[in-house]
C-alpha cells in the first residue's frame, strides 16, 4: 500500500507542475507531465489490485 500512497502523492505534485506549465504556455512540457501522471496511475492500479489479491488470499 505504500506504493499506492507514494504514487498518488507524486501525481498530485505533478498536477500542480502541469498547471504551472500550462499557465506559462508550455504545452509540450504539460503533455510530458501528463504522460508521467498516466504512468503513475497505471502503477497505482497495478499495486492496488496486487494488494487486493493479497488481502483476499
Amino acid at each position: 500500500l505504500n506504493f499506492v500512497n507514494n504514487f498518488s502523492e507524486v501525481s498530485n505534485e505533478l498536477i500542480d507542475e502541469m498547471k504551472a506549465e500550462l499557465d506559462k504556455g508550455e504545452v509540450e512540457e504539460a503533455k510530458t507531465i501528463a504522460s508521467d501522471i498516466q504512468q503513475n496511475l497505471s502503477k497505482i492500479a497495478y499495486h492496488g489490485k496486487r494488494a487486493d489479491s493479497i488481502v483476499k488470499g
